[in-house]
């Protein structure tokens, strides 16, 4: 829900996943969450709610991906062409389970429209790999 919240009405918000949101807000959202407890996201910030996402994220054991997981998309980049590595990394994909599938388009997803609304959030795939990468991909 946070992420489908963020993309439909964040991904224009300047330094999404790049400034930090709340700490305190940040730990009663992630509290209230933990407990089953509903939120009203549009009491917070965006930023705090992406900094709930990324915590999320960095508390995943192993990551999004899993270090073998990790592994096997970094090798993606040594294919040759930009088709081979596309379909390499869907098969991928398709070994996951399908809530791991979901998590995955979920947030490429938001993160994709945040990409499209650079000009207005200033948050281009490289400024916005360089604050999710490490959430992302525990390994590096």
């Amino acid at each position: 829900e946070i992420l489908v919240y963020i993309a439909r009405d964040g991904c224009t918000t300047v330094d999404l996943f790049r400034r930090p949101g709340n700490p305190k807000d940040t730990r009663i959202i992630v509290q209230r969450l933990s407990e089953g407890k509903p939120v009203v996201y549009s009491d917070y910030s965006f930023y705090t709610l992406a900094s709930v996402v990324k915590k999320f994220l960095l508390r995943l054991p192993g990551g999004v991906f899993g270090p073998d997981g990790e592994e096997r998309l970094l090798q993606v980049l040594t294919l040759g062409h930009r088709t081979e590595q596309c379909q390499a990394v869907h098969e991928f994909i398709e070994t996951l389970s399908e809530p791991h599938q979901h998590l995955i388009a979920l947030l490429f997803g938001t993160w994709f429209r945040m990409v499209d609304h650079s000009e207005i959030n200033f948050m281009s795939v490289e400024a916005l790999s360089r604050s999710c990468a490490g959430s992302v991909f525990h390994t590096c």
